[in-house]
C-alpha cells in the first residue's frame, strides 16, 4: 500500500558512497576466503578462478602495477537516459509530499558462496518518492539508494567501499530497480578492487529480490 505523507520536516540520510576507513562488519566473517572450498589466495591470478561476468579486467589481477579506476561502473542507465545516472544523485532531501512503502530486502545470491559482499538492500526498508516530481530513494537503516522515479519505474543506487582480509580496498555498485508499483524491485551488486598490491581476490558479483509490502 502506497502511504502519503503529509508534510514534516525530513531527517536527511547519511548518503551514499565510500565508507571511508571501514574494516568489514555486517554480521558477516570477512576472514572467510572470498571463493569458499577453493584456495583464493593461491589461485587469484589463474583464469579458472575468474567468473564470466567479471567487470575488472583479468590484467587488474595479474599486474600489482594496475590500478583499477575510483569511478569504475559507467554502465548507462538503461531506463532513464536522460534523467542521467543513478549513482550520480547528491543526498539533497526529496521535495514533499512524500509517498512511501515498506522494503523488506531477501537474502542475496553470491557467486562467491560463503564470501562476503556489501548489499545494503536486506531486512526491512522504506521506498519513498517525490508524489508530484521525480526523485525517489530507498532507505535502509542509515544506508540510501538514490535516484528517480518516471511514472511507476525506480532506478536507484548507492556506492559503497570496503577494506577486505585480502589488503585491498573495494568499491562497489548496487542498482535498485523496477515497478513502484508492482510486488518487487530487483537488486543488481558489482564490486572492483581500487587500491591494493595486485594479489587482491576475484571479485564477486550478487543478485537479489528487493519486496514491496
Amino acid at each position: 500500500m502506497v502511504t502519503r505523507v503529509a508534510p514534516i520536516a525530513l531527517l536527511v540520510l547519511a548518503g551514499c558512497g565510500a565508507r571511508t576507513g571501514l574494516e568489514v562488519t555486517s554480521g558477516i566473517d570477512a576472514s572467510l576466503p572470498r571463493d569458499a572450498g577453493v584456495d583464493a589466495r593461491l589461485t587469484v591470478g589463474l583464469d579458472a578462478t575468474r567468473s564470466p561476468d567479471v567487470l575488472t579486467p583479468l590484467d587488474a589481477f595479474e599486474r600489482p602495477d594496475v590500478i583499477t579506476p575510483t569511478d569504475a561502473f559507467t554502465e548507462p542507465d538503461v531506463l532513464f537516459v536522460d534523467a542521467g545516472d543513478p549513482c550520480e544523485i547528491g543526498p539533497a532531501p526529496l521535495a514533499e509530499p512524500i509517498c512511501t512503502r515498506p522494503l523488506f530486502g531477501r537474502e542475496p545470491t553470491l557467486s562467491c558462496p560463503g564470501g562476503f559482499v556489501d548489499v545494503a538492500a536486506q531486512g526491512a526498508g522504506e521506498l519513498a518518492w517525490e508524489c508530484d516530481a521525480f526523485r525517489a530513494e530507498a532507505r535502509f537503516g542509515a544506508r540510501v539508494y538514490r535516484g528517480q522515479r518516471v511514472r511507476d519505474q525506480v532506478a536507484l543506487c548507492i556506492r559503497t567501499e570496503f577494506d577486505y582480509v585480502d589488503g585491498c580496498r573495494w568499491q562497489t555498485s548496487q542498482r535498485l530497480e523496477g515497478d513502484a508499483s508492482g510486488d518487487d524491485l530487483t537488486l543488481t551488486y558489482r564490486e572492483v578492487a581500487i587500491s591494493g598490491d595486485g594479489d587482491c581476490f576475484p571479485p564477486c558479483t550478487a543478485d537479489s529480490i528487493v519486496e514491496l509490502r
